[in-house]
């Protein structure tokens, strides 16, 4: 039976932390049928992962200092693993019981039950091996760092490896039962080994509790957390513009903060060993806080000076291997300065290897429950109060702050005076950035900044607007003429409304509409201008949006047009008795980012049960060369729709780098001849769609993967990834 020691606690914390984020990179598509996807959706997955990790800590660490055995650390594994291999049954039987349950109720506790206990177990994890692993305070930082250093890599590996690999070719019940699967092995490794000896930690010395010193350290922990996760979301608006908001951005900045951490846990505890101090503290929080102004400077110099080099790289490289470059660069230092923060607090902090547990359970559950408090300041309020690059610029300066005060603190032998001048200065600064944040002096290229989008909005002569989400031009508006259309998509759902009215009994009730994807509502108010009578109905995500259309667009506030801000997929939850005669979808415009769950089977059977009889779902989607998307996408419709159109625009849709395809599914045959017939309002040429005959329709779906895409394995960034690199290298 071997004895424990570092060799066996790797393979362990390594399993541990790449089963912890595979969780929470899948947890997302896990939870988006019961919660959707949305910032706040992110948000709330991140933020009970975080609390797992909290409670972990701090039961872990107490735990294994009064048990100091290998054991505890194996059933710690094994429950953990069992747990994640049930999070989707848990997930499928709570929804079904939770069914009728006001949403919020609903939502919160099939989040926690599912996350909260694999993230617990996995959480005390860390604490519980460095109490197995420590011998002496001396090697505190070392042992601390390199543990964490550890688990940080397989946090990386998990976020690639389940990010831009695993989600591709496997569902998420497989990649969860694989996940929960290494764990049981892991646990193996604790179970067989012997453990080191050393006893229960020794009582506190009297009057040795919480201290004044070691309450204000383990806040400094907690700014840090706060401070990472705050930069990390604010991080992912910034580089929204530039690279969208798939799944591939979201992985390539939380695969480059959890790396940057783990070279600052390694480094950051080889430093604290060798020169404990405050000082050292201190300049950890202002090497973090300075770097944090790369997240604002490098994407400046990316769309100026270095575009060419930005273009040159994205066309050589596949979005698994550009973005994590570009993403990192802007991310690794900061993240790296936030990461040497907790073993040097460790290392400051700890007074006998008896106590380690307890110690390093206190320090990373504060540290979780600053990020806690960090994601929710920053997804819920700060960065649509102020902007995510105010945000930057606040968590800058606040750290660099904090660590030039703490560096006035008693200082090691030969380490530098900091200057009251320059502490003064620093102070000054903070509270300038603060007032110029909080009163919206900090520039920005946005007319607004919501969680979702940066808005903007471009004046085309005197009336004609065009509403910009990122990098994307959603929408044409002509102020003056309600009814003029600027995509070839508009034009066919156009031909499509009049037909659909045309068919309609006289004395029939008006017509019912639902858009989801609001932009900047052109449809809408064209719809609204043709058919006054009608019923129309638009889910818009982003209040932002529906805020600009009506400042800038031309949607009159006093409007018969109805608006919910939620998700697409949440609206027809909260509200199965309503009837469409026209469901029309309008959020799969670009190849950057896409809304997954809106695309699978159990969405279209969702709008499905919301059409008339009569009704017909329209949809336009952006694909290339590939095709991959469309082709599943269209398959996909087929298993819930007896009659599904393809229309591609132009004749030469198929030489084309990226192509809108618009889709019409119904219960009923439509006569395409004669709907490309139609002319009505704001149609006056001859449509650019071409309608796929139904032998051309097969032999082209032929030619693609035999993929239904369904809730558990929707893979449809990695199919878009291969057009996202084709417009790039055409530009």
């Amino acid at each position: 039976m071997p004895r424990w020691s570092a060799r066996l606690a790797y393979p362990v914390v390594f399993a541990a932390g790449g089963a912890i984020l595979l969780l929470e990179i899948t947890a997302g598509r896990l939870l988006a049928p019961v919660v959707g996807v949305s910032l706040e959706t992110w948000t709330g997955i991140v933020a009970v992962v975080l609390a797992g990790f909290a409670l972990g800590d701090a039961l872990g660490g107490r735990l294994v200092d009064r048990f100091p055995s290998p054991r505890l650390l194996a059933a710690a594994l094994a429950l953990a693993g069992g747990a994640v291999i049930l999070a989707a049954p848990v997930r499928d039987r709570l929804y079904g019981a939770l069914l009728d349950a006001p949403v919020l109720l609903r939502v919160t506790l099939i989040s926690v039950a599912v996350l909260l206990p694999p993230t617990t177990l996995l959480g005390s994890v860390l604490p519980a091996v460095t109490r197995l692993t420590l011998r002496s305070t001396g090697e505190a930082g070392r042992v601390a760092g390199g543990l964490s250093a550890i688990s940080t890599v397989s946090n990386v590996l998990g976020v690639g490896v389940g990010g831009f690999i695993l989600l591709e070719y496997v569902g998420v019940r497989a990649i969860l039962g694989g996940a929960g699967a290494v764990l049981l092995i892991a646990a193996l490794i604790p179970l067989v080994a012997r453990s080191v000896g050393g006893g229960p930690a020794p009582p506190p010395a009297r009057g040795a509790g919480m201290t004044a010193g070691m309450l204000a350290t383990l806040l400094l922990a907690g700014a840090g957390g706060a401070g990472v996760m705050m930069v990390e979301l604010a991080a992912t608006r910034i580089v929204a513009p530039l690279f969208g908001s798939s799944l591939y951005t979201w992985a390539a900045v939380i695969g480059a903060v959890l790396l940057g951490i783990s070279l600052g846990n390694a480094l950051g505890g080889r430093l604290a060993d060798r020169r404990p101090s405050p000082a050292l503290l201190g300049g950890a929080l202002v090497l973090a806080g300075a770097t944090t102004l790369l997240v604002l400077l490098l994407p400046f110099l990316y769309s100026r000076a270095l575009s060419g080099v930005v273009t040159a790289l994205l066309a050589r490289l596949s979005p698994a291997f550009g973005l994590p470059l570009l993403v990192g660069a802007m991310l690794l230092p900061p993240a790296a300065g936030f990461g040497a923060l907790s073993p040097i607090i460790i290392r400051l902090t700890l007074r006998h290897p008896g106590e380690a547990g307890r110690i390093v359970g206190r320090v990373y559950a504060s540290q979780a429950i600053g990020s806690i408090a960090g994601t929710f300041a920053a997804g819920f309020w700060l960065i649509g109060l102020l902007g995510a690059r105010a945000v930057i610029l606040v968590v800058a300066e606040g750290i660099v702050l904090l660590g030039v005060l703490l560096s006035a603190a008693p200082r090691a032998a030969g380490a530098p005076r900091v200057r009251p001048a320059f502490r003064w200065g620093a102070a000054a600064a903070c509270i300038l950035t603060v007032a110029a944040a909080a009163t919206g002096g900090v520039p920005s290229p946005c007319l607004r900044e919501s969680n979702y989008y940066c808005i903007r909005i471009l004046k085309q002569g005197d009336a004609r607007r065009a509403l910009v989400l990122d990098s994307l031009i959603h929408s044409y508006v002509d102020l003056r003429t309600p009814d003029a259309l600027g995509y070839d998509y508009e034009r066919g759902w156009a031909v499509l409304l009049d037909e659909v009215a045309a068919r309609r009994p006289p004395g029939a009730a008006p017509l019912r509409a639902l858009f989801i994807g609001g932009g900047g509502y052109t449809f809408p108010r064209y719809m609204y201008s043709v058919a006054p009578a009608s019923r129309i109905d638009v889910v818009e995500i982003d209040p932002a949006v529906t805020a600009v259309a009506h400042a800038e667009l031309g949607l009159p506030a006093e409007t018969p047009i109805r608006t919910w801000n939620e998700d697409g997929r949440q609206f027809f939850l909260r509200r199965p008795e309503y009837r469409y005669d026209l469901i029309l979808l309008d959020v799969f415009r670009d190849a950057y980012s896409i809304p997954y769950h809106l695309t699978t089977r159990e969405f279209a059977d969702q709008v499905a049960g919301a059409l008339a009889a009569d009704g017909v779902y329209a949809v336009n989607i952006v694909d290339g060369r590939p095709g991959l998307f469309v082709r599943t996408y269209t398959r996909t419709l087929q298993q819930v729709f007896p009659y599904v159109y393809l229309l591609p625009a132009g004749e030469d849709w198929r030489q084309n780098v990226q192509t809108i395809f618009v889709l019409f599914a119904s219960r009923r045959p439509l006569d395409l001849a004669d709907l490309m017939r139609r002319r009505p309002p704001g149609v006056d040429t001859p449509l650019s769609l071409v309608p796929l005959a139904p032998e051309d329709l097969a032999a082209f779906l032929t030619a693609g993967p035999p993929v239904i895409l369904t809730d558990d394995h929707a893979p449809v960034e990695h199919y878009l990834a291969r057009v996202y690199a084709e417009v790039v290298r055409s530009r």
